[in-house]
C-alpha cells in the first residue's frame, strides 16, 4: 500500500527589496538601523559586518538589541559610514542572507564641520543631552512566564 506524504523544503530566507536613505544626525545623537531579519528556519543570528566583511564594533556606545537593530547610544564622526550591512545567519540550512548596506553620516557640531580634533577654542561645547533608553521594535510592558522560564530583560541607554 502506497501512502501519500507531503515533503515540504524551506525557501532560502531573504531580505526584501528596498530603498535605503542615508540615516543623518548630528553628533551625540542616538541613531537605529533596522534590519528586519527574515523568518526562516530557527536558530537564527543576527550579525553587523562591513560590506569588507569585517565586525561593526559593539562597545557601552554601539550595540545589537534582541530584535537584530543596530543601536548608537550617541554618535561620533567615526560612525560615518556607507557600508553597515546586516547578515542573518540560518545554520540548520547553511544559509547567510545580507540586507542592503546603509549608510550613516554624522555631521560635526563644530562650526564649519570642522574635525573634533582640530583645536580651535571658538567651538562650542555639545549640548548637554538628558539620558534615556531607545525602544526596540515590538516591546511589550507584560510577560508572562511559566516557572522555571527564562526573562530576557534588554536596556539600551541613549544620550
Amino acid at each position: 500500500m502506497t501512502e501519500e506524504i507531503e515533503l515540504r523544503v524551506p525557501n532560502a530566507p531573504k531580505f526584501p527589496k528596498e530603498v535605503n536613505f542615508p540615516h543623518v544626525v548630528k553628533e551625540g545623537e542616538p541613531i537605529t538601523l533596522e534590519c528586519n531579519p527574515p523568518e526562516g528556519v530557527a536558530p537564527r543570528q543576527i550579525y553587523w559586518m562591513s560590506i569588507g566583511l569585517e565586525h561593526i564594533e559593539q562597545d557601552e556606545r554601539v550595540s545589537v538589541g534582541n530584535d537584530g537593530n543596530l543601536y548608537f547610544a550617541n554618535a561620533l564622526l567615526k560612525d560615518s559610514r556607507q557600508d553597515y550591512c546586516c547578515f542573518a545567519s540560518f545554520s540548520k540550512i547553511r544559509t547567510i542572507v545580507q540586507k542592503t548596506a546603509m549608510t550613516v553620516v554624522v555631521n560635526s557640531l563644530k562650526p564649519g564641520n570642522e574635525s573634533a580634533d582640530s583645536g580651535e577654542a571658538t567651538a562650542e561645547p555639545p549640548p548637554v543631552r538628558i539620558p534615556g533608553l531607545l525602544l526596540p521594535s515590538g516591546v511589550q510592558t507584560e510577560k508572562v512566564l511559566l516557572r522555571g522560564e527564562n526573562l530576557k530583560l534588554e536596556c539600551i541607554p541613549h544620550g
